[in-house]
C-alpha cells in the first residue's frame, strides 16, 4: 500500500506536507514570535520533523516551532533556550489554537 501525500495548513497559514505517517515536511519557511519571550523562531523550508512525539499529532504549529527549538537549542537570535522555554511555547501556541486541554498535558509531558 502506497501513502499519498496531503498538504496541511496550519491556524496560523503554515503549510506543510504529511509525506507518511509521522513524517512531515515544511513546504514553507516560517518565522514565529513569541510573545511570552519576543523571540523568534525559524522553520526552514524543506524541514522534516516526524510530528507530535509519543501523541497523536493535530496540525498546529506548536510541535513545529518546540521541535525546532530542541533541534537548535537557541533562538533565532542566536541566545539559548531552556527546555522550559520550549515547552512554554508548545502550550502557548497549542492554548491560542484552541487544544486548552492539549496545551495543558503537552507542556509537562
Amino acid at each position: 500500500m502506497t501513502y499519498t501525500p496531503k498538504r496541511l495548513r496550519t491556524p496560523q497559514g503554515f503549510n506543510y506536507t504529511k509525506l507518511e505517517p509521522k513524517r512531515y515536511c515544511a513546504d514553507e519557511e516560517w518565522i514565529y514570535r513569541s510573545p511570552r519571550y519576543g523571540k523568534r523562531i525559524r522553520i526552514k523550508q524543506g524541514q522534516i520533523r516526524d510530528g507530535a512525539t509519543g501523541a497523536w499529532d493535530l496540525i498546529s504549529l506548536a510541535w513545529w516551532c518546540h521541535d525546532q527549538l530542541c533541534a537548535d537549542g537557541h533562538w533565532l537570535d542566536g541566545s539559548d533556550v531552556t527546555p522550559w522555554q520550549a515547552a512554554c511555547v508548545l502550550g502557548d501556541i497549542l492554548r491560542n489554537e484552541g487544544h486548552w486541554f492539549r496545551a495543558i498535558t503537552w507542556k509537562y509531558a
